[in-house]
């Protein structure tokens, strides 16, 4: 009985929460996370159930919807979000007072959450040598966050990078060196 009863529960803690939440309303991811500028979207889905379901965004500085409001009908629609400066927004879907399953019982207030984190634009910018003694290029992923100090972290970074490799190098240059030498030597 006892290994039935953590079956259980642990076969609740396994099912989705967006399930759990609302056996007609669901939405095909919580939490997102996009770049700003970029644009992701949220499927959201009623099943055997119609009406008007309300999107509202808790922080609108930090992203952008292109909906307020979508009718579903046993069907789903997506809704596109795009981030406007870093930090976090909370999205609800909730249902109105005309939103109600097929045995016509009314669902509002039933709800959906999605968490949206808006992180900074990255660019890739490639560097040829900086200190690879191979002389291949590398990549560094920059954070497009516009401030001085930014850039000039980076470039005290790239400038130990270069260093470090230069005299990585120069020290196994030297090493291979004195290996000749003495074998001259003998």
């Amino acid at each position: 009985m006892r290994k039935v009863s953590i079956l259980v529960l642990l076969l609740t803690l396994l099912f989705p929460l967006n399930v759990l939440a609302s056996e007609n309303l669901a939405v095909d991811k919580n939490e997102i996370s996009i770049e700003i500028g970029k644009t992701a979207e949220i499927t959201v889905t009623a099943k055997d159930a119609a009406g008007k379901l309300d999107i509202e965004n808790a922080d609108l500085n930090v992203v952008n919807l292109d909906k307020k409001t979508i009718f579903l009908d046993n069907s789903s629609e997506k809704i596109k979000i795009t981030g406007k400066k870093v930090g976090e927004a909370k999205i609800t879907i909730t249902a109105t007072n005309n939103f109600a399953n097929y045995d016509e019982k009314i669902l509002e207030g039933d709800n959906q959450v999605i968490i949206v984190k808006v992180i900074p634009k990255t660019t890739t910018q490639h560097h040829d040598g900086g200190g690879s003694s191979d002389g291949s290029s590398s990549i560094i992923s920059i954070p497009d966050t516009g401030s001085v100090a930014s850039y000039i972290s980076l470039g005290i970074g790239a400038l130990l990078i270069g260093t470090s490799g230069y005299l990585l190098y120069n020290k196994l240059s030297a090493t291979k060196s004195k290996k000749k030498k003495n074998k001259k030597k003998r």
